[in-house]
């Protein structure tokens, strides 16, 4: 048995090495927030099948890709809507929403406030 073998037969190896590809996979994601890209896409750009990727990724963040990539995205535009001269629309495309308004609905599912409610709370 050569060494490359050991490492197969060893599950700590190989979930260290997953845990290290999942990582990466929220990096990317969170890089790429205005554009991520698809979980076949990501499972490819991080070498795990997409099975792994996906319970891996629960397993480790508690949920889903895309449900950690929405929580991501607000907790982000939240903090740029707190600093001055950041409009919603500006926001809305540095998270990676095309139209202020689906923005605007999204921001309001998590928060429970629109944006412009909470700039204003900011403001007082």
């Amino acid at each position: 048995m050569s060494g490359d073998e050991d490492t197969e037969q060893c599950p700590f190896m190989a979930n260290e090495d997953t845990v290290l590809k999942i990582k990466q996979a929220k990096n990317i994601i969170i890089t790429e927030m205005s554009n991520p890209p698809s979980l076949d896409e990501l499972s490819k750009k991080v070498g795990l099948n997409l099975k792994k990727l996906k319970m891996g990724f629960k397993d480790l963040y508690g949920m889903p890709v895309f449900t950690f990539l929405f929580h991501y995205k607000m907790d982000h535009a939240k903090k740029l809507l707190s600093q001055n001269g950041n409009n919603v629309n500006e926001v809305a495309l540095q998270v990676g929403y095309s139209t202020s308004s689906h923005f605007i609905v999204a921001f309001k599912k998590k928060f429970g406030i629109t944006p412009k409610q909470f700039t204003k709370q900011e403001i007082n």
